[in-house]
C-alpha cells in the first residue's frame, strides 16, 4: 500500500494557513499551539522534499508547490465532508436539516408554500432559507453553501455547466398599475398604450427586468423609448411607490397577488403581449444528494410543478 507524505490534518493545517495568513492565527482557529503546527509544516516539507511555505515577518507566502498542495487539499478536505455527512444521513432521515435559496420573487411569494406544504408532512426536518439575487444563488449552489434552490429567470452562464437544472413551472410577468391610472379599467390595451404612460421599473441587474426588456423587443418595443421616471432595487419597493400614483411596472404575477386580489392594484392586459418566465429547481450535481433533499423534491415537484404557475 502507498503511504502517502500527508495526512489529513496536515492539509487541514495548510488550509488553515492559506485561510488565515500566518501560522499563529491558524493554530488559534485550529486550538492548538503555534509551534506544534510549525513542527508539523517543518515534517511536512522534510518528507515531500520541498518549500512549502515561505515565512517572514510580516506573515506566510505559499511556494508554487504550497499552491498545488493547497489546491488539492481543498478537494480532498470536501470530499471527506460529504463522506461524512453521506454517513450522517444513513443515521439521521427523515431528522434532517437542508438549506434552500430562492430568487427574491420567487423566494418570497412561491417557495414559502412548497415549505409549508412539506412541513406539514415532515415536521421533523429542519430547513434553513435563503434568499438573495438568481447569481449569488447560483454561486453559493456551487460553491455548497446551499443545497437546492428554487429561481426565476436565467442561469448565469458561467455556472450553467456546474449546476442541474429541473423544470417547475413559467411564471406570468403582467402589465400592473393603481386605479389612479385610466387604463386601470381597461379590459385590454394594445402595446401602444406603453409609449403614453410612465414607467417605474427594477434595476437594470434584475431579472425580471432583463426578462421584459427581452420580451418587449421581439414585439417591436425598446424600452429606451418609454418614459421611465424610477428605478428601484426592491419588488416591495417599487409597489408601494405603484400605488400612491398612476405609473405602471411590469411585475411577476406571484408578487402582486395580495394586492390585485384587495384592488390596490390593477393588471393592464396587453393583446400582443405574453411574457413567461422559466421557473427552476436547482442542484448541485457534484455533491452529495441528502435523502431528505431527494423527497423534498419528489413530493414537491409532483404537487406543485404545472406548466404555468396558477396564482388565481
Amino acid at each position: 500500500m502507498l503511504n502517502y507524505p500527508f495526512t489529513i490534518r496536515n492539509l487541514k493545517i495548510l488550509q488553515a494557513v492559506a485561510e488565515y495568513g500566518n501560522f499563529t492565527e491558524a493554530a488559534q482557529n485550529l486550538y492548538v499551539s503555534q509551534p506544534a503546527i510549525s513542527a508539523q509544516m517543518r515534517e511536512l516539507e522534510r518528507l515531500l522534499q520541498m518549500k512549502l511555505i515561505e515565512r517572514n515577518k510580516t506573515g506566510s507566502r505559499f511556494t508554487e508547490a504550497g499552491y498545488i498542495l493547497l489546491y488539492y487539499a481543498n478537494q480532498i478536505l470536501a470530499l471527506c465532508d460529504e463522506a461524512c455527512r453521506a454517513l450522517d444521513d444513513l443515521q439521521i432521515y427523515p431528522h434532517n436539516s437542508f438549506t434552500i435559496g430562492g430568487s427574491q420573487t420567487i423566494g418570497i411569494n412561491v417557495l414559502p408554500t412548497l415549505l409549508t406544504s412539506f412541513q406539514l408532512s415532515y415536521p421533523e426536518t429542519h430547513i434553513n432559507v435563503h434568499i438573495d439575487a438568481t447569481w449569488h444563488i447560483c454561486w453559493n449552489l456551487t460553491g455548497g453553501d446551499i443545497d437546492l434552490a428554487l429561481i426565476g429567470g436565467v442561469i448565469p452562464p458561467n455556472l450553467e455547466t456546474q449546476i442541474q437544472t429541473i423544470p417547475f413551472g413559467l411564471e406570468e410577468i403582467v402589465l400592473i398599475t393603481s386605479e389612479k391610472n385610466p387604463y386601470a379599467s381597461y379590459p385590454s390595451v394594445t402595446k401602444h398604450i406603453l409609449y403614453n404612460v410612465h414607467f417605474i421599473c427594477l434595476e437594470k441587474q434584475s431579472s425580471i427586468q432583463r426578462h421584459v426588456v427581452q420580451k418587449l423587443e421581439r414585439i417591436g418595443v425598446y424600452f429606451s423609448d418609454l418614459f421611465v421616471d424610477l428605478e428601484v432595487n426592491s419588488v416591495e419597493s417599487l409597489k408601494n411607490f405603484l400605488i400612491g400614483s398612476n405609473k405602471v411596472a411590469f411585475l411577476s404575477l406571484s408578487s402582486v397577488i395580495k394586492e390585485l386580489r384587495s384592488e390596490e392594484l390593477y393588471w393592464i392586459p396587453i393583446k400582443e403581449l405574453q411574457i413567461q418566465r422559466p421557473i427552476w429547481v436547482l442542484t448541485n450535481p457534484y455533491r452529495y444528494r441528502l435523502r431528505i433533499i431527494e423527497l423534498f423534491l419528489r413530493l414537491c415537484l409532483i404537487k406543485f410543478s404545472s406548466p404555468t404557475i396558477q396564482v388565481f
